[in-house]
This record gives structure tokens, C-alpha cells and sequence, in this order.
């Protein structure tokens, strides 16, 4: 009789338990038509396994399934009432599935069911409810859960849903609760940062951010946002060490370099450090015209080499025609050179791509007073005057997903 039931037991294969197991792990290891395999057996052996469901709703959706995906999280929400490890898998189900609310809703009950054994589950929560653009509902939910005790992730979120809920005061008293909180999490000094840099509160963000760079001394997001806000106060010296900190932490970050452009316009004190930055830049993409222009710009303030800063800024006209800029250096550097019609012709290019901005119509007006043309210089200094009344732009802050 007992090998009757060892023969039986046999043929009749892996049980339920053992099915959702191995589904699982192939699921993890992204063996997902193995997953599939052993999921569709699970839920062949137990039609009411809401586990195996969820679970499936995942595999059939990264397999491009969406309507068996669909009817899968369906089979699943029937029997998920209070079962946690259903709950999660939905929640888990519809956050890859892109309905971040309804994925928040199960989370939320997960984390109901589950209590103090899966303390996360209250900030994972809260942040689908951010991503799901849900910010009331978030702040709710982290306002409860942190009467129950704080937590540094929780604070951070609750920041996140009030800025996001334009909640600005409320966003930054989160963020400095949450850096005392857990000082040593990069992303509360730089959200923060951001958030101050915003209202022009340069001074505080420099603080923020001189504290921060005690701490991660290697981060290339602190020393750009470091630099951002010395360009803001005016202290572009002390920028520019910054955005070359940044370049030399982070040698891909684009907006570095262009922060870095901005700064010679005000400041030579690193020129040749910038210069040489610029030039490595130039080298590794010569197809591309920003490092061209900025090499080419860094080559004509210091004044050495102009024959090769014309053929970098040429260089880079030749590759987009249509940066204002670019025509605008040429012009100045052609009008140092006494080459004045070709000077106008430049900077007349760059103040119809940058109507908007005083400097080209002041270069133009220089020219035609050296040109002996008083009449059109009257017009462009009529046309700088107005230019001027709007707020030329200044290196924006830099932002990066949040956590």
C-alpha cells in the first residue's frame, strides 16, 4: 500500500506550492516562459491560488499578453480579500502595468494587513500614490503612518507629495526633518537644494549643499547643484571650481559644460582649466556642436589661438546653423578682427534666432556706430533697451529622478 502511494505521488508531479515556487524564481531570474509554464500548471491544480494569478498577470503582461494579463489580475482580485501575498502581487501586477493608483490601492491594503511585519509597505505606498499623481491621498497616508512613528523614507515622501502638491514651505521643512532624520542620504540634500534654488534662495542652498559636500565629496549632482547656486549668488569663481568638479567627477554631464560657458562670460579665473576641459570635450564629440562652441568661445576669451576659435565656432554653425550663439562669438570675434560687414552678418544671425536677448543688438549697435551707420545703431540699441526689460536667463537647477 505505502508504495502504492509513493507511485502515485510521483506521477502526479509537483503540487501547487511547489508550481508557484518555481514560477517565481524563473519569474525573478527573468526566465519568464519558464514562469509562465509553471504558473498556468499552478492555477490548473489550484484554480482558487490568487498567488499564482497575480503572479501570471505579471509574466503574461512582460510577455506582451495584455488581455490575458488582464483577465489574470481579474482571477487574482477575487481572491485577494485579505490574503497579503495577493495583495502585493497585484499591487505589483498594476505598478508594471502603468495604473499606479490602483496599484497603490493594493499596496495600501497590503500594508493594512500586514502591519508592523512589512514596515515598508506604508512608504511603497505612498509612493505609487505620488506616482499616480495622487498627492492628497499621499499626504494623508504619510501624515497617519508617521504618527505611528518617524522615519526618514517617510518624511522624504512626504516632502516629495508636498512639492509635488506645489506645497513648497511644507516640502522643505520634510526634507530638513528627513536630513536629520538620516544625514548620510544624498537625495533629501539635493531635493532640498532644488526646492531653495527654485525661490531663489541661493544662500540657504549653498548651505544645504557645503554640508552636503562634506559628506559625499564624490558626487557629481552635488557639485552641479553647489555650482548653480554660486552662479545665483553671483560668486562665479567659486562656480566654476564647482561645475569643474563636476566635469571631472562626471566627464558624460552635458549640462556642466554649458553651466561652465555661462561662467567664463563673468569669470576668467579658471579660463585655462576651462579651456582645457572644453578642448577634451571638443575631441571626444567632434559631430556635435555644443563642445565645439564652447571650445571655440573658451579659445577666444583667452585670446592665444584665434585662427583655431574661428574654426571651432565655424565648425559648429556647420553642424546646427541654428544656436544663436555660435554666430553671435563668431561676430565678436570677426569684429575684433576689423572684419566688421562679416561681423554684422554673424551677429544679425544671432539676434533673429535670440530676439529676445540684449547682447547680440548691443554688438550690432557697436558695429554700426564703427561702420558710420548712427541711424541703425540707434535701432539696435532701441531694440537691446527692450530686450533687457525681460530676465535673461540663468543656469537652470539641475533635476534627477526621485528615489
Amino acid at each position: 500500500m505505502a508504495l502504492l502511494i509513493l507511485w502515485l505521488l510521483f506521477w502526479a508531479g509537483p503540487g501547487y506550492d511547489q508550481l508557484l515556487q518555481d514560477g517565481l524564481v524563473a519569474m525573478k531570474a527573468g526566465r519568464m516562459d519558464d514562469a509562465r509554464l509553471n504558473l498556468e500548471r499552478a492555477v490548473k491544480a489550484k484554480p482558487d491560488g490568487g498567488e499564482a494569478w497575480a503572479a501570471l498577470a505579471q509574466v503574461y503582461f512582460r510577455l506582451n499578453f495584455a488581455i490575458s494579463a488582464r483577465n489574470s489580475a481579474s482571477k487574482a482580485e477575487t481572491f485577494a480579500a485579505k490574503n497579503p501575498a495577493v495583495l502585493r502581487g497585484l499591487a505589483d501586477y498594476y505598478a508594471v502595468a502603468g495604473d499606479a493608483g490602483r496599484a497603490a490601492d493594493y499596496e495600501e491594503r497590503y500594508a493594512l494587513a500586514m502591519g508592523v511585519k512589512d514596515p515598508n509597505a506604508v512608504s511603497e505606498a505612498v509612493e505609487l500614490r505620488i506616482r499616480a499623481k495622487q498627492t492628497k491621498a499621499a499626504i494623508a497616508l504619510a501624515t497617519r503612518a508617521l504618527a505611528s512613528g518617524d522615519n526618514a523614507r517617510l518624511r522624504g515622501l512626504l516632502a516629495n507629495a508636498y512639492e509635488a502638491d506645489g506645497q513648497k514651505a511644507r516640502a522643505i521643512t520634510e526634507y530638513n526633518r528627513a536630513i536629520l532624520l538620516d544625514p548620510y542620504e544624498q537625495g533629501y540634500y539635493f531635493q532640498l537644494s532644488q526646492l531653495l534654488i527654485d525661490e531663489e534662495n541661493f544662500t540657504t542652498a549653498r548651505q544645504v549643499l557645503e554640508a552636503a559636500r562634506k559628506i559625499f565629496d564624490k558626487s557629481p549632482e552635488i557639485e552641479l547643484a553647489l555650482g548653480t547656486a554660486c552662479y545665483g549668488l553671483k560668486k562665479y569663481d567659486d562656480a566654476g571650481f564647482a561645475f569643474l568638479k563636476t566635469v571631472m567627477l562626471a566627464p558624460q554631464a552635458p549640462q556642466a559644460y554649458s553651466f561652465l560657458g555661462r561662467v567664463i562670460d563673468q569669470s576668467t579665473r579658471w579660463l585655462p582649466e576651462i579651456t582645457a576641459v572644453f578642448q577634451s570635450f571638443a575631441e571626444a564629440q567632434p559631430r556635435q556642436y555644443l563642445p565645439q562652441f564652447l571650445y571655440g568661445k573658451a579659445l577666444f576669451l583667452g585670446g592665444k589661438d584665434l585662427a583655431e576659435a574661428e574654426a571651432r565656432l565655424r565648425k559648429s554653425i556647420s553642424i546646427e546653423d541654428g544656436f544663436w550663439e555660435s554666430h553671435y562669438q563668431l561676430g565678436l570675434l570677426l569684429q575684433k578682427q576689423a572684419k566688421l560687414p562679416q561681423a554684422l552678418e554673424e551677429l544679425k544671425k544671432g539676434a533673429k534666432l535670440a530676439p529676445k536677448d540684449p547682447l547680440p543688438h548691443i554688438e550690432l549697435a557697436r558695429v554700426y556706430d564703427l561702420l558710420g551707420k548712427p541711424a541703425e545703431a540707434k535701432l539696435e540699441r532701441a531694440a537691446a533697451e527692450r530686450a533687457a526689460a525681460g530676465e535673461r536667463p540663468r543656469p537652470a537647477p539641475v533635476h534627477h529622478s526621485r528615489k
